[in-house]
C-alpha cells in the first residue's frame, strides 16, 4: 500500500522549484504522518542560519522569482528571537521584490513554538501558515499534526511495526482490547501535567503498571482500547500517534489539543482526566466502538500533501 503513497509524493514533488542548498531528503514513512513529511513537501528548507542566507542568493540571482512557493522552517530554528527577526526581514524583502509571491510557511520539527506575536507579522506576509503545536483559532494559521517521531533519529521504533499493526486498521478487523486504558509516559516530561494524572490513574479502578519497554509498550498498545495521552515537551505528543496507528484511541485534554485537528482525528477530547476514568468498562466498550468505525483520512499524508498544497 505504501508504494501508492510513494508515488503520489514523486508526483507532488514534480512541480516544484529549484531546493536551497541543504537536502530535503530524509527517510519516508509514508504512509504515516512525520515531522519530516512537511518537511519533504517544501521547495526550500530553513534550519541554520546558513539556509536563510542561501534564499537571499537565490532570489537575488534569479531573473524570475516563482509566483507560489513553500517555505519550511524547523521549530528549533525560530526557537531564537534575533533568527525570528532575520525571517520577517526576508520575508519584507521579498515583498519589496514582488508583491505578487503566494508564500505558504510550513513549522515543524520541536516543541516550543514562536510567540503569537511572531505569528501575527508572519501571517502579514503569508497567503497561508501550518504549525505544529499552534492552538490558538486563526484564519491563517492552521494546525499541523506532530505525528511519529522522524524516522532518521532512530529512538521511536521501526517503521514496519506501525505499518504491521496499522494494516488491521485498514482492512477492518477489531483486534481483542483486553486493557480498558493504557497510562505509559515518562512523567519526568512535564511533570506538573503528568504526575497528577499518574496518581489519579494508579488510584483508579483501571490501575495498572505504567512503565514498559519499548517492545512492550507496542504489545500493550495493541491490546488498549484507548491509551492517555497527556502533554509533553509541546502540547501534541509522538504517544498520540503511536496510539492512533495501533488501534487505541488516544485520551487528550481539550486545552491542548487544536480543536481542527480534533474534527478530523480518532481522538478522544477530555476537559477531565478523572471524569473519563471514572467510566465503567461497558461505557469504554461503547466508546471504543464509534471510534473504531470512523473513516480516518487525516491520519495519513495523503490528505496533509492535499491540506498544504
Amino acid at each position: 500500500m505504501h508504494y501508492h503513497f510513494r508515488r503520489l509524493l514523486r508526483i507532488y514533488r514534480s512541480s516544484f522549484a529549484p531546493s536551497a542548498s541543504i537536502s530535503l531528503q530524509r527517510p519516508a514513512s509514508l504512509p504515516f504522518i512525520t515531522g519530516d513529511l512537511f518537511r519533504s513537501l517544501s521547495h526550500y528548507c530553513v534550519e541554520f542560519s546558513c539556509d536563510l542566507q542561501d534564499l537571499y542568493n537565490i532570489f537575488s540571482r534569479s531573473t524570475q522569482i516563482p509566483n507560489s512557493f513553500r517555505i519550511f522552517f524547523s521549530v528549533s530554528f525560530l526557537e531564537n528571537e534575533n533568527n525570528r527577526r532575520d525571517v520577517l526581514a526576508f520575508f519584507y524583502w521579498l515583498r519589496v521584490l514582488s508583491e505578487d509571491i503566494r508564500l505558504t510557511v510550513l513549522i515543524h520539527n520541536g516543541d516550543l513554538i514562536p510567540p503569537g506575536s511572531f505569528f501575527v507579522d508572519l501571517a502579514s506576509f503569508c497567503e497561508a501558515v501550518f504549525c505544529v503545536n499552534y492552538l490558538e483559532r486563526s484564519d491563517v494559521v492552521k494546525p499541523l499534526p506532530i505525528g511519529l517521531e522522524n524516522l532518521h533519529l532512530l529512538n521511536g521504533g521501526l517503521i514496519e511495526d506501525f505499518r504491521m499493526a496499522n494494516s488491521l486498521r485498514v482492512i477492518g478487523v477489531s483486534q481483542e482490547r483486553s486493557v480498558p486504558v493504557l497510562c505509559a509516559f515518562n512523567e519526568s516530561t512535564n511533570p506538573l501535567v503528568r504526575e497528577p494524572l499518574i496518581r489519579f490513574f494508579c488510584r483508579s479502578q483501571y490501575s495498572s503498571r505504567t512503565r514498559y519497554s519499548l517492545k512492550q509498550y507496542r504489545l500493550m498498545l495493541a491490546r488498549s482500547m484507548f491509551c492517555l495521552s497527556p502533554p509533553g515537551n509541546g502540547p501534541d505528543c509522538h504517544r498520540t500517534w503511536e496510539a492512533i496507528y495501533h488501534g487505541s484511541v488516544p485520551v487528550v485534554h481539550r486545552d491542548y489539543f487544536h480543536p481542527e485537528l480534533s474534527s478530523v482525528l480518532p481522538v478522544h477530547v477530555v476537559s477531565s482526566y478523572e471524569e473519563f476514568l471514572s467510566l465503567s468498562v461497558q461505557d469504554l466498550i461503547d466508546l471504543y466502538k464509534t471510534y473504531f468505525r470512523l473513516k480516518c483520512d487525516a491520519i495519513y499524508a495523503p490528505y496533509w500533501i492535499r491540506k498544504v498544497s
